[in-house]
C-alpha cells in the first residue's frame, strides 16, 4: 500500500502493525514478516505518501519490556532521518 501511494495524497496515516520479531521455545529472536513495516525504506514511504502538513502516528509496542524502549529509539531516529 505505502510504496503504492500517491505522494502528498494522506492527511493522517495511522500504523497499527504487529511486533516486527517474536521468540522461538529456546528464546531466540526471530523476524515477523510484520517487519518490513518498520523498516527505513517503508517509513519513507509513509512520509512520501503524507500531505504536507500530514500527520502519522506510529504504534510501536508495549514498554513492559526493556527491549521495547530501545526499540522505540531506534525508530524514532529512522523517522528523524526521513
Amino acid at each position: 500500500f505505502a510504496r503504492n501511494a500517491p505522494k502528498g495524497y494522506y492527511d493522517v496515516i495511522i500504523q497499527d502493525s504487529s511486533d516486527p520479531f517474536g521468540w522461538d521455545e529456546d528464546g531466540n529472536e526471530f523476524e515477523l514478516p510484520s517487519a518490513v513495516l518498520y523498516t527505513k525504506e517503508h517509513l519513507e514511504n509513509l512520509y512520501q505518501a503524507l500531505s504536507s502538513d500530514g500527520v502519522l502516528n506510529f504504534q510501536t509496542d508495549t514498554y513492559n519490556l526493556p527491549h521495547d524502549l530501545e526499540d522505540a529509539k531506534e525508530w524514532r531516529e529512522k523517522l528523524l532521518e526521513i
